[in-house]
């Protein structure tokens, strides 16, 4: 086909929103549908080929999911199958008239005649049968392919739509949601026989399945892309019919009474208070520390004797138990003993103070004593020995 209508309104309120080689690409996926008067094949690569556009692959694939329906192997477009089949109508109508008019021109021959055939030499009906086709013909845009029928996907039935899930919703039903969302369903490729649409009511489509979909085109921004909204609304379909098939087997709060256990009775067979065993258990139970081994328990009787830990393993079973701790390590014991030595330093020096303070007052004394340290004789005695050998220099001068 070398000629067809195109409709700028239509197309222009349909595609404002592809971009440049979006455009492009759809412009020519048309005009070859129309040229060669049959749908696209099913090889992406191979459209992008033909129409001259192999280095913008993506945008060739996403024109076809969002205004092409992959019908038996084949990608077909609704709105040019519609004008194809007018074309090819209106052909058969100029035809089937032209035909009749030959006919009516027929001489029509006496009953007591016998019939005789027409001869083939007869150049005025011929050339007046030429005429009515050549004018029936002269209506219709140049094609090189002969006319044939073509198979147009119709709109679906809502009436006769398959059974539907337990609490699925139907298409009717869908559209209907995006309608009252403010969606234009025809003019924004909300196509009711999508065929994401058709699986994913096939598959179960719930509210809360469909306010997901839309909630997804919307953070989007792709609210008036069918082709996407009804993409993401069959994967999320598919995924809850699945969570619906094999429900997630919910967490337990904790390791549980029997493995708590497990820990207390190993906690005992080594020498641990069994009361204070069971509790250490609980512990690392809320805290979902896994099962205690005896290795881990060996080990931690190595820690308790490293640097200046001399701890057993009751003892190291109370400090988790002070501290609040699931398991046990050296660095942290080790770093709490640093503080304790610390602090008690600081104790011990405030004590000598005290003590200096106290002895100086017993003795009548007012000279102020530096804090922290006693009153030391040998630096008075260095001192004076100074001022006298200063005094004798001077006198010597």
């Amino acid at each position: 086909m070398n000629f067809y209508t195109f409709h700028i309104g239509d197309y222009i309120s349909n595609t404002h929103y592809l971009d440049l080689y979006e455009d492009l690409a759809y412009r020519r996926m048309m005009d070859l549908y129309y040229q060669k008067e049959e749908p696209l094949p099913n090889d992406i690569e191979k459209i992008a080929k033909m129409i001259r556009m192999r280095e913008h692959i993506e945008a060739v694939e996403s024109i076809l999911n969002e205004f092409f329906i992959l019908d038996g192997g084949v990608w077909r477009h609704t709105r040019c199958d519609a004008e194809l089949a007018k074309i090819y109508e209106k052909s058969e109508k100029a035809r089937a008239s032209a035909n009749a008019r030959h006919s009516r021109n027929k001489p029509k021959q006496k009953p007591t005649e016998i019939p005789q055939e027409i001869p083939v030499t007869d150049d005025s009906a011929d050339d007046l049968r030429t005429q009515c086709e050549r004018s029936a013909n002269g209506m219709l845009p140049i094609t090189q392919y002969p006319i044939r029928e073509i198979e147009i996907p119709h709109a679906p039935d809502f009436n006769s739509e398959p059974d539907l899930p337990d609490g699925g919703m139907s298409q009717k039903q869908v559209m209907d949601f995006l309608q009252a969302q403010g969606v234009d369903v025809m003019h924004d490729g909300f196509l009711p026989s999508h065929p994401d649409l058709q699986a994913a009511c096939a598959t179960g489509v719930t509210a809360s399945v469909l306010q997901f979909a839309w909630d997804t085109v919307l953070s989007k921004g792709k609210q008036r892309n069918g082709g996407y909204f009804f993409s993401v609304l069959a994967g999320k379909a598919v995924d809850a019919a699945a969570e619906q098939a094999n429900p997630p087997t919910p967490q337990r709060q904790g390791r549980g009474n029997d493995m708590a256990a497990q820990d207390a009775d190993l906690l005992t067979r080594n020498g641990v208070d069994p009361d204070k065993a069971l509790t250490f258990a609980q512990v690392r139970a809320s805290k979902r520390a896994g099962l205690l081994t005896q290795a881990q328990i060996d080990f931690w009787k190595l820690e308790g004797k490293v640097g200046t830990l001399d701890m057993g393993l009751p003892e190291i079973v109370n400090r988790c138990l002070e501290k609040g701790w699931a398991r046990f390590e050296a660095g942290f014991e080790l770093g709490d003993k640093a503080v304790e030595q610390v602090k008690q330093a600081e104790a011990d020096k405030a004590r000598v103070v005290k003590q200096i303070k106290a002895d100086v007052e017993s003795r009548g004394e007012t000279k102020p004593v530096r804090s922290g340290r006693p009153p030391n004789k040998l630096s008075d005695t260095l001192k004076q020995a100074q001022q006298a050998n200063a005094e004798a220099a001077h006198e010597m001068r």
